[in-house]
């Protein structure tokens, strides 16, 4: 750790510290120390006779950085310094810290320490250290950060394995917490990691795993592009299978492995307890990966070996492994369901090659109405098995756990198949909300694509209610929306007029891209139905009698499609798609959802016309 003066920037004032990396040179154990943000680089010819100096004399080799620099004590210890603490320490030589040529100062850049010693001990004194004079004070860097995590992410380091050795009895993981605050707030690097799987269970008192695996992600700089990077998190932590002398001296010192660091004389038994658990995390820590040399290979065998376990039990996978079984055995069985397997597993067709009869490869819709029933139900029962792993392995959160992977790929196998995308468009509205949101995000899953149809109300009564049935008839209304089009009050029609137009908002369900003709589909066939109509009228009057053109007298959603997004989706498609112009709503003043309707119509309208084109 280097001191700072406390007054220099307004983002150090808390920390009054500074890092400073010891880094040895490849021609011997020479060093040099790089300070604050604009890390010095020393000019080769300098740092070659300085080496060698060194490396004569050894005054700054590895050893004695290693000794002097774990200045627990000291006169600036960085945010725990003050005038009267830095006072009292020195006077009773409580100096533990390091004086070191500053590597800025070319003049002093030689010397192995001040000449006139009694002005620096002034300077030690009343904490007046700081990095601008020829001199630094060097202090141990748990003053600033106690993992050695911030330096190397400052240098955007890939791949960074990192020891907590400090006590940590009740595993708040402080000094975790501070490297990640610091990397967030001095670099703007963002460090994911989860310990928790560190932490002892209550009821044995032994910790799941040692260690935590984390992601950090560098953002984009001046010539380096954003990347993520990987961090091994290491804690001194008992997990019931360490060798037999530990555990009788973890049972003999109910505080280890974390008794205080004032202690300092161990003695022979707790010596070799801390060495031998040592030696046995590093083991089973690394156990997956030994013998390999490839660091990418080998931080991403960690992270899914040690990533935190799912909250999900064993109990759960067994039970939704058994309805897979039951839905594989109605596959098998039903020869109505033989065009569902090339659907479902993308390498049908390689596995069949050669097999008689020829397998059956269908990528959309079946023609035949058997096969098209059965598929529907077996996609609904797999849907319903998808909502249930999705809620008892809490996907929401983990569906990216290692231990979810194979339920992630069955699932964006289904939603990959024809059938199972048009059971989703059909039943997705008897499913929960966010379990409907999650298949969008994850899964790609959507109801379909919003699409309106216009239809002109003929010019007379008479036309009009059979017009009204006969779209009925075809499916194009339902028999609720032909009651409430043909609705009359005193002899008169009260929704519908000659010459306005009737907008069906229909859901339309294919496959963004279309399977190739001779797997069996044109891309063509899958389903669009009616969820709901709009009546735009040619000329409307609002409640003071004002007349006004192509206004929105009636909308409505089918009630089983209903709060699921699709009037905002519908009501955007109406106003922006050009097949028909409406300007404003006309609802009648004591009309069902009036302020819902208008609040939507009016937000839409604010919206850019291109805004229709997303799923949202």
């Amino acid at each position: 750790m280097l001191a700072i003066d406390r007054l220099l920037q307004l983002g150090e004032r808390l920390q009054q510290t500074d890092g400073a990396v010891y880094a040895a040179n490849l021609g011997g154990e020479s060093a040099c120390f790089e300070q604050g943000a604009e890390a010095h680089r020393i000019a080769g010819a300098r740092l070659a006779t300085w080496s060698a100096r060194l490396a004569a004399d050894g005054s700054v080799g590895r050893g004695a950085v290693a000794s002097r620099l774990r200045a627990a004590a000291s006169p600036n210890m960085g945010y725990h310094t003050s005038p009267a603490t830095a006072l009292l320490l020195a006077v009773f030589n409580v100096r533990l810290g390091l004086w070191m040529q500053n590597t800025r100062s070319s003049k002093d850049w030689g010397r192995k320490g001040p000449r006139f010693g009694a002005l620096w001990m002034i300077y030690e004194l009343f904490a007046l250290a700081h990095e601008e004079r020829r001199f630094v004070y060097l202090s141990d860097g748990g003053h600033f950060e106690n993992l050695g995590i911030y330096e190397l992410v400052k240098r955007r380091c890939r791949f960074i394995i990192a020891v907590d050795a400090g006590c940590d009895p009740d595993f708040t993981f402080a000094d975790l917490g501070n490297a990640v605050r610091k990397c967030q707030v001095d670099l703007g690097v963002r460090i994911e990691i989860d310990p928790r799987a560190v932490v002892p269970k209550a009821a044995t008192g032994c910790s799941p795993f040692h260690c935590a695996v984390g992601e950090i992600h560098y953002p984009a700089g001046a010539a380096e592009p954003q990347q993520t990077g990987l961090l091994l998190y290491i804690k001194p932590s008992l997990t019931g299978n360490e060798p037999a002398d530990v555990t009788q001296y973890a049972a003999s010192h109910p505080h280890f492995p974390h008794q205080k660091t004032a202690d300092q004389w161990f003695d022979e038994s707790q010596f070799e307890s801390y060495r031998n658990l040592g030696q046995h995390v590093t083991a089973n820590v690394l156990e997956s990966v030994r013998g390999s040399s490839q660091p990418e290979w080998i931080f991403q065998n960690l992270k899914e070996r040690w990533h935190r376990p799912a909250r999900a039990t064993a109990g759960a996978f067994a039970r939704h492994a058994d309805q897979i079984k039951v839905i594989e055995a109605t596959l098998r069985e039903n020869k109505d369901l033989e065009f569902m397997d090339a659907q479902l597993i993308p390498e049908w067709s390689r596995l069949m090659a050669g097999a008689q009869p020829p397998a059956k490869t269908h990528l959309g819709l079946p023609s035949g109405s058997g096969e098209r029933r059965a598929g529907f139900y077996l996609c609904s029962n797999m849907l319903q098995l998808m909502e249930s792993v999705y809620l008892d392995l809490n996907l929401e959160e983990e569906w990216n756990h290692p231990d979810n992977r194979g339920w992630m790929n069955v699932f964006k196998h289904w939603s990959w198949s024809g059938m199972f995308m048009a059971t989703f468009s059909v039943g997705c509205a008897m499913y929960g909300a966010r379990f409907q949101r999650w298949c969008e995000r994850h899964l790609d899953l959507w109801p379909g694509k919003v699409i309106t149809e216009v239809l002109r109300i003929p010019e007379n009564e008479d036309a009009i209610i059979a017009s009204l049935q006969e779209w009925e008839k075809n499916d194009q209304i339902n028999f609720v929306e032909l009651n409430e089009l043909s609705a009359r009050k005193n002899g008169r029609l009260t929704v519908v007029n000659p010459g306005d137009s009737l907008v069906l908002l229909r859901m339309d369900c294919r496959p963004e891209i279309p399977a190739p003709e001779h797997r069996g589909s044109t891309g063509d066939e899958l389903i669009s139905f009616t969820f709901g109509i709009a009546v735009v009228a040619r000329s409307a009057s609002d409640a003071s009698g004002a007349a006004y053109p192509d206004a929105l007298v009636y909308f409505r959603i089918q009630d089983h499609m209903r709060r699921m997004g699709l009037a905002r989706r519908a009501m955007r498609e109406l106003v922006h798609a050009g097949k028909v112009t409406v300007n404003r709503v006309c609802w009648p003043e004591n009309g069902p959802h009036k302020f819902e309707i208008e609040r939507i119509f009016n937000s839409v309208k604010k919206e850019p016309p291109d805004l229709r084109k997303k799923r949202i």
